[in-house]
């Protein structure tokens, strides 16, 4: 029977660096710039079609990685903020969950998030639901397998272990796109995803600044600003006058077309 301490301590190691989530990082969080794997014309995000047939994929194929990929796609977090994320992070009532540390790959620790302080993201109904599915099955599994509490954090392999984003990536995420057919982005582009639709639908700059994590919103608009809704002729068409418009003139008094082209039929006519 695993012991809890062989089974969580590669969860709960990493939590060293993070005891105190207030702290400062060494370096400033506030230089935070739009970085070239970040820049407009290096996003590829999905069209919700496109989304909805990735999930389907997942399920179909990879049924155990749906809450993961749900999660990146509903809230936009990084990949390293996703796999540090614990049970003890959301907040089912409210409806949100707190970005409070990210996972470094290269340092294999835990770290305060990118901005420098921790975070709300809102939860959508349907990934509030998945997650509180995959809760009752962890519950589940924790009793299944012997574990003596149930392991901190919410993306775990089948030992329990953190899942690497490694193989999430190149073992789970490339092989779903293969199978669905779909064009090769990377996993990061989940993230834009969830800001494109948001933005797409009509949400505020403001409101995606938040829920992305980005220091200012000049970050978010440099990135995201040409998805902004409303951006064309008609914005320009209500400057002016109503009497100007011809579609509108010609509706008020469309006997002034009918003359006008009975007059000029006679002419040809004629």
């Amino acid at each position: 029977m695993p012991s809890v301490e062989r089974v969580s301590l590669p969860l709960s190691m990493p939590r060293t660096n993070s005891t105190h989530e207030g702290n400062a990082p060494t370096t400033s969080p506030h230089r935070e710039e739009v970085k070239p794997a970040e820049r407009r014309d290096d996003t590829h995000p999905f069209t919700r079609e496109e989304l909805k047939l990735f999930l389907d994929t997942a399920h179909q194929h990879f049924p155990r990685s749906v809450p993961f990929f749900l999660t990146l796609a509903r809230t936009g977090l990084r990949l390293g903020e996703a796999l540090a994320l614990q049970w003890g992070d959301i907040d089912w009532h409210g409806r949100f969950l707190e970005v409070r540390r990210t996972f470094c790959h290269r340092s294999r620790q835990m770290q305060t998030p990118k901005s420098g302080k921790s975070r709300r993201v809102d939860m959508s109904q349907q990934l509030t639901t998945t997650l509180k599915a995959l809760l009752v099955e962890r519950k589940k599994e924790t009793l299944r397998n012997g574990w003596n509490e149930l392991p901190p954090s919410i993306f775990i392999t089948d030992e329990g272990t953190m899942v690497d984003g490694d193989n999430m990536r190149h073992r789970i995420f490339y092989p779903i796109l293969k199978k669905a057919g779909l064009r090769q982005v990377r996993l990061h582009d989940l993230r834009h995803t969830f800001a494109s639709l948001l933005i797409q639908q009509g949400a505020p700059l403001l409101y995606v600044k938040e829920q992305m994590g980005h220091h200012s919103i000049q970050v978010t608009a440099d990135i995201y600003g040409h998805l902004v809704p409303g951006g064309n002729r008609a914005e320009v068409d209500r400057l002016d006058d109503p009497d100007e418009h011809t579609p509108e003139a010609t509706i008020r008094n469309p006997a002034a077309t009918t003359t006008t082209d009975s007059v000029l039929s006679d002419r040809l006519s004629a």
